[in-house]
């Protein structure tokens, strides 16, 4: 885990399959609109660095979800 604190953003996508997902992350890449405090960003299965806080936070969470983001704040 990185130190200082962390932003966990869930959202649901409206791509499915894992593949999708990964494009629309590599195009948010290359439009730069993930900035570099961003740690990760996808497919909630895809998730192996922080897969047991993410799962504490999920539930609370009391819609269906299928990806995080997780950055860095100041």
């Amino acid at each position: 885990m990185p130190d200082g604190n962390l932003l966990v953003s869930f959202y649901q996508l409206d791509v499915f399959n894992e593949q999708a997902v990964n494009w629309h992350i590599a195009s948010l890449l290359v439009e730069n609109k993930m900035n570099r405090d961003v740690l990760y960003e996808g497919n909630l299965q895809n998730n192996t660095h922080y897969p047991t806080a993410i799962y504490k936070l999920l539930e609370r969470v009391n819609q269906y979800v299928n990806c995080v983001r997780i950055e860095r704040v100041k």
